[in-house]
């Protein structure tokens, strides 16, 4: 069983062979389910996430500049938080368990604790499930105890009723892949993502307005290059801090080069009036008219640090994370990093859409990863959210070894 955690964790997360691979996040829950005592179910729930998180400790150094015995420690104690909580969870009998499980699932993927339950297992769902939304979170959700409770009960009687479910829903999912493989939406706008390969924002003047002037001219030749395109995009924080002494520059650039049919989102770091909390938000500039949009879901610590005020990114959990583009009031659902990650702030998006058609721009910045595996598996986990939901999505990365020319991102 502990094996099989690690199998799949690493097969999950370290692996860049295809967003497929997200289909193996399925495998945690159900190896859990087959425990045969709590200690095992903590040592294979403690396994898998150290495996998945096994390079945060170097991420955490290179962005905080902690030492990398002290991140471990910090990647110990968040590790035995989650084993302990499904630790709490695992009960011998085994409906009880299944009905345990389900409680568990719901409570790690609805706040406050979606925050700190990076990666999602219902990440799956979207391989599973693709297109079918609410529905497809309920049908994977109910997988995991009926295929456990053939292998594992003696009543006849519940076996049998888990393996009709269980091949109901095998039905259900291949004919929902097969439909999406059929009529897949390629998205009404035309999104060109501007993937840099910038280092870390600068501290220094002059390095800072120079960061500014490349940007702006990388953003303006995009703006005049193409005709087809809707919106041209930046990653995530590449702008540094939205402030007085850049927004004139922007302002100037963006009201001549943007139209009501051609747009820019840029990542910018945007501090509150009211106090100096933050957050990772993005910019959207048509004509003369500028949005604003935030990041709901801070990495916690990295980000959300209440106890300590500069730098600290507040939690918006209700927040949409929609924003409405000119053309025809299309609306847009932007995602930023760490975000992709999580089921939560997806289902928010969800349910303020209802049945309107969006499109999804994910925003991330990635200039601590080199050689790291964060981008590939972020990547993986926004393009499986995306097919449960059924929304186009393009995305626009700051990482190391990515092309520093423009490039048009088509959807996935």
């Amino acid at each position: 069983m502990v094996a099989g955690g690690a199998v799949s964790a690493y097969c999950s997360w370290h692996l860049d062979h295809s967003s497929s691979q997200m289909l193996l996040t399925w495998l945690l829950p159900f190896l859990w389910l087959m425990c045969t005592s709590r200690s095992q179910a903590v040592a294979v729930v403690a396994t898998y996430y150290f495996v998945a998180w096994f390079d945060m400790p170097i991420a955490a150094h290179r962005i905080t500049g902690w030492s990398q015995s002290l991140s471990f420690s910090l990647l110990t104690l968040y590790v035995s938080m989650l084993a302990l909580i499904w630790a709490v969870a695992w009960t011998r009998p085994l409906v009880p368990r299944c009905i345990r499980f389900i409680a568990l699932l719901v409570a790690t993927n609805l706040p406050p604790l979606a925050a700190f339950s990076a990666p999602s297992q219902l990440l799956s769902a979207g391989w599973l499930f693709p297109n079918l939304g609410f529905y497809g979170l309920i049908f994977c959700i109910i997988s995991w105890p009926c295929i456990a409770l053939i292998f594992l009960t003696d009543n006849k009687q519940i076996r049998t009723g888990s393996i009709v479910v269980t091949a109901l829903l095998v039905t259900i999912s291949i004919t929902a892949n097969v439909a999406w493989e059929r009529n897949q939406n390629a998205g009404n706008l035309e999104i060109q993502n501007l993937d840099t390969k910038l280092p870390r924002y600068p501290t220094g003047k002059s390095e800072h307005f120079n960061r500014q002037l490349e940007l702006v001219n990388l953003a303006s030749r995009a703006l005049d290059a193409s005709h087809a395109t809707n919106l041209v995009v930046l990653p995530e924080s590449v702008g540094g801090v939205w402030q007085a002494n850049i927004e004139w520059l922007w302002r100037a650039m963006t009201t001549e080069a943007t139209s009501h049919n051609k747009g820019l989102l840029v990542g910018f770091d945007i501090v509150g009036s009211n106090d100096d909390a933050q957050s990772n938000g993005a910019i959207l500039f048509e004509a003369n008219s500028v949005s604003t949009v935030h990041a709901r879901i801070p990495m916690p610590v990295g980000g959300w640090h209440p106890w300590k005020s500069a730098g600290h990114m507040p939690m918006r959990w209700f927040d949409s994370g929609l924003i409405k583009t000119n053309k025809g009031t299309k609306s847009l659902a932007v995602v930023f990093c760490y975000e992709e990650l999580l089921i939560w702030p997806w289902v928010v998006t969800a349910w303020n859409v209802g049945n309107e058609k969006i499109q999804v721009v994910v925003l991330a910045n990635q200039w601590f990863a080199s050689h790291l595996n964060a981008n590939s598996a972020q990547k993986n986990a926004s393009t499986a959210q995306a097919r449960l939901w059924g929304w186009p999505i393009t995305r626009s990365v700051n990482f190391p070894s990515s092309a520093h020319e423009p490039q048009t991102t088509t959807t996935e």
